[in-house]
């Protein structure tokens, strides 16, 4: 659980164009702490996950991880983003890329872009990534390419 918060707090947090220093000013909570929880070394408490969620404009089972790991891995959700339709489509999609693919609700916090999306599915890996590795791959691809 704590790698799904991690990932999608910074994901938030990132999407709301906030530093943690920032988000720590708007929450009343320390920055440190929540570096240790977008590192996954922290668990909040519901009172801290209902103030973050509140700052970031989602919700609680979101940032938990709601639609992971809930039997639906090999859906296919109704894709409209051609991108998303032909990663699913295709058998040789790695699973960690398929399941990011899939999660809807992370990809609009996210804002990947069709250039992301290119270079996401361009990068061969040594060995199977998860969702988390590609969203951790998807800001490092951010912090290369962007001023």
């Amino acid at each position: 659980m704590n790698d799904y918060l991690a990932a999608r707090l910074r994901a938030a947090r990132k999407n709301a164009g906030m530093t943690q220093r920032a988000l720590a000013a708007e929450t009343g909570l320390s920055q440190p702490f929540l570096a240790q929880i977008e590192q996954g070394d922290k668990m909040a408490s519901i009172e801290t996950l209902t103030t973050v969620a509140k700052a970031l404009g989602v919700t609680i089972p979101w940032l938990l991880g709601q639609g992971i790991g809930d039997g639906t891995r090999g859906y296919k959700p109704d894709v409209t983003d051609a991108r998303i339709r032909d990663l699913l489509d295709n058998p040789n999609t790695p699973p960690g890329l398929r399941d990011l693919a899939t999660d809807s609700g992370l990809i609009a916090n996210l804002g990947v872009t069709e250039a992301e999306w290119r270079a996401l599915t361009s990068i061969e890996l040594p060995g199977e990534v998860s969702k988390d590795g590609y969203v951790n791959l998807l800001f490092t691809v951010r912090s290369i390419t962007r001023r």
